[in-house]
């Protein structure tokens, strides 16, 4: 984080990256994204360039992936989280419980 005279701290990301600090704040990490999905669906940035805004096909594909895991993981009794990350309860170890 940049301090407020405009100093960049060592070893932050901002410290490390290309990108002016106005840039920077328009950015966010791809881990704060709310939607994490196994396939890419809009471009990120490596701290060098900004990245190009998610296209019309991007949002198209991000929505059928969230409308075809909804259906799955509803199938399968798990939620999508569970569902887009693997992990798949076994019908016969939920009994049990």
């Amino acid at each position: 984080m940049a301090s407020s005279d405009g100093k960049r701290f060592p070893g932050s990301r901002e410290e490390d990256a290309w990108m002016s600090d106005e840039q920077l704040e328009q950015v966010a990490p791809a881990e704060s994204e709310p939607f994490q999905s196994p396939v890419p669906t809009r471009m990120i940035s490596n701290g060098e360039y900004m990245p190009h805004p998610q296209t019309e096909q991007q949002k198209h594909v991000e929505h059928r992936i969230k409308e075809l895991a909804d259906m799955a993981s509803k199938k399968l009794g798990i939620s999508r989280r569970q569902f887009m990350s693997g992990s798949q309860v076994d019908p016969d170890e939920e009994a049990v419980r």
